[in-house]
């Protein structure tokens, strides 16, 4: 039985971004720069987790247009709808939907089943409920 996955530490560290309002990410750069590629991850679902709160936050980024956890958190909700009309999804739904095409559009699964010696289809079930996952925790603490 593989030990079960969880992401406290990247979790605690976007809380206190949000919390803290400093413009300092270096600590949350370093972490991602870590998950990046999931390379001190321990298990297969750790590395392909690790990867999906990378590509979360980038999304955030990208789907708000800011690069600071604090002011992303002071949105109000006139500001998260015109973003969900102009991008044409929720924030949640538009980062799960990134996480997945970030897997189709690479050979990642393989890779890290390779790496793992584990089955891909396994990991290819699984895909849509780990990216549900890490969403769901990165979208609750900022919103």
């Amino acid at each position: 039985m593989s030990k079960p996955i969880e992401f406290g530490e990247f979790y605690k560290l976007i809380k206190s971004k949000k919390k803290k309002g400093n413009k300092d990410n270096k600590d949350l750069d370093v972490l991602l720069g870590e998950y990046e590629e999931g390379k001190k991850a321990e298990s297969d679902f750790d590395q392909l987790g690790q990867i999906f709160c990378f590509i979360g936050i980038k999304e955030l980024y990208n789907y708000t247009g800011i690069e600071d956890i604090s002011e992303i958190s002071l949105l109000d909700k006139n500001i998260w709808d015109y973003l969900t009309i102009r991008m044409k999804r929720n924030l949640s739904e538009y980062i799960k939907i990134r996480m997945i095409e970030h897997v189709e559009s690479t050979d990642l699964l393989a890779e890290i089943a390779n790496k793992w010696k584990s089955e891909e289809d396994v990991l290819k079930k699984n895909l849509e409920g780990l990216a549900e996952y890490v969403t769901e925790g990165i979208v609750e603490i900022i919103i």
